[in-house]
């Protein structure tokens, strides 16, 4: 008989899964089968496929009474317990501000939210587009583990769209021209100097905020760029310094002349701090400090990092490179990312193949 747990890769990880029977589902009559995944450890996964086992020959997996009764919340604590065997950090920590959020849903028995409830507190919860997908996205994966569970016999937030943000569709730009990005180095050099070295690298080295937040004066070796780790957010909630989420991430880095002299002039203003960038509260560079800069501008740190990768794409440099530059882990990521930088030269490039043709 084959072993019911196998592995998987997430983000160069090893997890475990599994998939078993759990009997009759007493609300739809039908035979049943739940999975779960996460574990990360085997014997994590063998523990909990023999208690299902065990619930499902005494009769106890189908507790009808609590079924009926849970709650969005109850549901949620349920889920949550068990992606900590996957998520570390801050991912944990923003689930839970997106939980937090969406206070409306918490006391809902899920057997009895509707579609247009979920749809209507979620809207309410924010204006951000973003939050709102995101929000979307963790009611989804809740009621999914539910009907899992069979507390639900189906999932109400299955088929709600993903929001659109209509200013990228009228045009709002995600990355910088050159010309835009100069203006903003030439008034960010006057206002405040970190910054100024902190914008530079960010938009000609193309790694992202977290990652030179963590930067320190011995990753520097001449003109290359050792990134190797990042500002993250522990389980507590406390900004700490720890390896990136995944192998593609860990990289070196090829710097221009001039963004290797700035920093080097910039190191002569350290005094002798270890880390290139420091913070308000911490001796590292966390996002916010950076972000409440960039406001000024209207702009924020990722858009620095697409303004690399368009420069990168528009000077002609092979996508793979582009990839291992940024730290993707997929190639289908930097293409699906940056497709529209393509889309904008769509006809110009046309117009060239057609009058290469020759009759």
């Amino acid at each position: 008989m084959s072993d019911p747990i196998k592995s998987y890769k997430k983000k160069g990880k090893t997890y475990y899964e599994f998939q078993v029977y759990t009997g009759i589902n007493p609300k739809t009559g039908k035979p049943s089968k739940t999975r779960r995944k996460g574990f990360i450890t085997k014997t994590a996964a063998k523990k909990e496929l023999l208690e299902i086992k065990r619930k499902v020959s005494e009769g106890t997996y189908w507790n009808i009474n609590y079924a009926t009764d849970i709650t969005f919340k109850q549901c949620f604590e349920e889920w949550y317990t068990l992606r900590e065997n996957e998520l570390k950090g801050r991912t944990l920590v923003l689930q839970r501000n997106h939980f937090d959020k969406l206070k409306p849903l918490h006391d809902i028995r899920v057997e009895k939210l509707e579609t247009h409830d979920i749809q209507k507190i979620v809207n309410k919860s924010t204006e951000s587009i973003q939050s709102k997908n995101r929000r979307l996205s963790l009611v989804k994966n809740v009621l999914n583990y539910a009907l899992n569970q069979g507390y639900i016999s189906k999932n109400p937030a299955y088929n709600i769209p993903k929001y659109v943000d209509h200013s990228v569709k009228e045009g709002k730009k995600k990355f910088l021209t050159e010309d835009e990005l100069h203006d903003i180095l030439e008034d960010a050099k006057q206002r405040n100097i970190k910054y100024y070295v902190l914008i530079r690298l960010l938009a000609y080295s193309g790694i992202r905020i977290g990652e030179a937040g963590a930067l320190k004066w011995s990753d520097l070796k001449e003109d290359i760029l050792n990134v190797n780790k990042t500002v993250t957010i522990d389980s507590t909630g406390i900004p700490t310094v720890a390896k990136p989420k995944t192998e593609q991430s860990i990289r070196t880095i090829k710097l221009d002349d001039k963004t290797v002299n700035i920093l080097n002039d910039f190191k002569k203003l350290s005094n002798g701090n270890e880390y290139i960038f420091t913070g308000a509260k911490y001796d590292f560079l966390t996002p916010q400090n950076l972000n409440a800069f960039l406001r000024k501008y209207g702009i924020n740190p990722h858009m620095l990092r697409h303004t690399h990768a368009s420069l990168l794409f528009k000077a002609g440099v092979n996508p793979k490179v582009i990839q291992k530059r940024l730290g993707h882990a997929s190639f289908e990521m930097t293409m699906d990312v940056y497709t529209h930088l393509f889309e904008e030269d769509e006809t110009d490039n046309l117009n060239k193949f057609f009058e290469s043709i020759i009759e």
